[in-house]
């Protein structure tokens, strides 16, 4: 992995998974209406692969909280939470 530039833009966009992009990021919405449960598989975490896991994930953070991160105005709420894959290098079938 290479190191992520603090200029990043989280761009708005109707993308699906399947399309293929190997870059994208997704905004989950805390409901406490609906009681959700996931199962899967577990992953190696990249932190112990990538080099620059720790500068990429420090930069995230910091731009996350800036005003122009966005393509659009946010309204994040407390408990929301931003998934961001960065050059996903998963196999589908």
């Amino acid at each position: 992995m290479c190191k992520i530039s603090d200029k990043i833009k989280f761009c708005s966009c109707k993308l699906k998974k399947k399309d293929g992009y190997k870059h994208y990021w997704v905004h989950f919405r805390y409901n406490k209406n609906i009681e959700e449960f996931a199962m899967g598989e577990p992953v190696m975490p990249t932190y112990l692969m990538d080099s620059d896991f720790v500068i990429n994930e420090s930069t995230l953070l910091f731009r996350l909280n800036e005003p122009d991160a966005f393509d659009f105005q946010t309204n994040f709420k407390s408990k929301d939470k931003i998934l961001i894959v960065i050059n996903d290098s998963e196999k589908s079938d």
